[in-house]
């Protein structure tokens, strides 16, 4: 179909060209409210053959939750005022919804409305796609027994997960006055500071270690991953997964406790015995 119109004669076809030339859909209607001319995009987009979209009022063809505010736009237009930018819903014959954003002018000396629409659906389905995996993502974070925390260039809070709060025992509404440097131990603040530079030039480090510092005191060991998030070509944060490494330090200082132990107890074992060797020698 090329430029579908309800009338013959030259104009006509020279309208539905350019009609049909644009990259969105373009129609014209008339204040009766029946399209007249309409660009071949509109069949694919709606799936009705051209001459029974022609045929029938065009708000039978907006959702019926939208058919309000259409009509009130519409009047606006009549009355002289152009649209700029106007969303609205189309039902297509298989039912679904197509989102759609108009420019429109009137003729009120033809009775007629010139439009053109652009079909948003497709990005509104690729930034639905976005929000969902940003939703998994941020419920993924949530769940995780690891600390993550998301810092900005000044050392502010952008985001902390649930185990977060739960290891340091600050509330969210505590969150916004902290900065990093709040809750690491001072013996590690430079140790940060030139990770979190080395972070800004594009680097990323494993196994990090700095000692929390609790809201009640308590010293709290964590070891983890450490990246930069980069917004065209811009450093705009840090992002930390952390674990808690108390229960493992603890571990640690047993075992060198006990590496000690066993080797004073072989020190005064051997000293011993060679007392005993010294004083069997004299016998």
């Amino acid at each position: 179909m090329a430029g579908q119109s309800a009338g013959a004669g030259w104009p006509g076809v020279v309208t539905g060209r350019l009609l049909d030339l644009t990259v969105d859909l373009a129609c014209v209607a008339s204040f009766d409210g029946y399209f007249l001319e309409l660009s071949d995009g509109w069949t694919r987009l709606l799936g009705y053959p051209g001459d029974e979209l022609l045929g029938r009022p065009f708000l039978e063809l907006v959702d019926p939750d939208d058919v309000t505010s259409t009509a009130e736009q519409l009047a606006v237009v009549r009355s002289g005022e152009d649209i700029a930018r106007f969303e609205n819903r189309l039902v297509t014959r298989d039912g679904s919804r197509r989102w759609l954003v108009w420019s429109a002018i009137a003729l009120p000396a033809e009775q007629r409305y010139h439009a053109v629409a652009h079909d948003l659906t497709p990005q509104l389905e690729a930034d639905d796609r976005v929000r969902e995996s940003e939703r998994r993502y941020l419920d993924l974070i949530e769940s995780s027994h690891d600390i993550v925390q998301s810092i900005t260039p000044d050392a502010h809070f952008d985001f902390v997960n649930h185990a977060w709060h739960e290891l340091l025992g600050y509330t969210p509404e505590e969150l916004a006055g902290l900065t990093l440097f709040d809750i690491v131990d001072p013996g590690d603040h430079e140790h940060c500071n030139l990770i979190i530079g080395q972070l800004m030039s594009g680097q990323s480090f494993k196994q990090v270690e700095v000692t929390f510092v609790a809201k009640d005191g308590r010293r709290i060991p964590v070891e983890g991953n450490a990246t930069g998030r980069f917004q065209g070509g811009e450093y705009v944060a840090t992002h930390t997964f952390f674990r808690d490494i108390s229960e493992r330090k603890r571990a640690e200082a047993l075992a060198a406790h006990y590496q000690r132990q066993l080797e004073e107890e072989v020190v005064e074992r051997t000293a011993a015995l060679v007392q005993s060797e010294k004083l069997a020698t004299l016998g």
